[in-house]
């Protein structure tokens, strides 16, 4: 096991943290992206500099990890990032619109990234957990959004099937 303190927002604790991980285990095989915070006030009263935080930590954090550490995965040819999102992230309620941006941030870069990565044996994994139940669509929401998830997935795996057939015939060909 190993403890680092790590700020996502401080390029040299992240590069800190990686370092020292290489140095204690030869290899970083999963990555989990779970920093996070949330913001409530509608769009037009938020606070610029809280939203610009909220996305300095939500976003650009799991992106400076997540590119910190896909040169050592790369060189592996394995590994696996699992990247928190949100049932904010598929879905959106007022009061959080910023949140929501940063969390549907996720959904788009992690949703490129798992098609990109495909071919190095890197995986990434999207975690949407919810804690809205007291939505008043708390009945319904959760039947739409498994139906979303089983769309995705299932629409996921066949991109990745072609995308790797395809480029296992360019690789033949060569």
């Amino acid at each position: 096991m190993l403890a680092l303190p790590l700020d996502v927002t401080n390029p040299e604790q992240i590069r800190n943290a990686v370092d020292h991980t290489i140095e204690k285990f030869k290899r970083i095989d999963v990555l989990v992206n779970n920093a996070g915070i949330g913001y409530f006030s509608s769009v037009e009263e938020s606070v610029e500099e809280e939203t610009r935080k909220m996305f300095e930590i939500n976003f650009w954090g799991l992106m400076h990890i997540t590119n910190a550490v896909l040169p050592y995965m790369r060189s592996q040819k394995s590994g696996h990032i699992i990247n928190f999102s949100s049932i904010g992230g598929l879905t959106s309620f007022p009061t959080l619109g910023y949140y929501h941006a940063t969390k549907y941030a996720v959904e788009g870069i992690s949703e490129s990234l798992a098609q990109e990565l495909a071919p190095f044996n890197i995986y990434v994994t999207l975690m949407e957990p919810s804690s809205f139940v007291q939505i008043g669509v708390a009945v319904l929401l959760p039947r739409l959004r498994q139906a979303y998830l089983s769309l995705k997935n299932l629409l996921s795996a066949i991109c990745c099937k072609v995308f790797n057939l395809v480029l296992v015939k360019k690789l033949e060909i060569l």
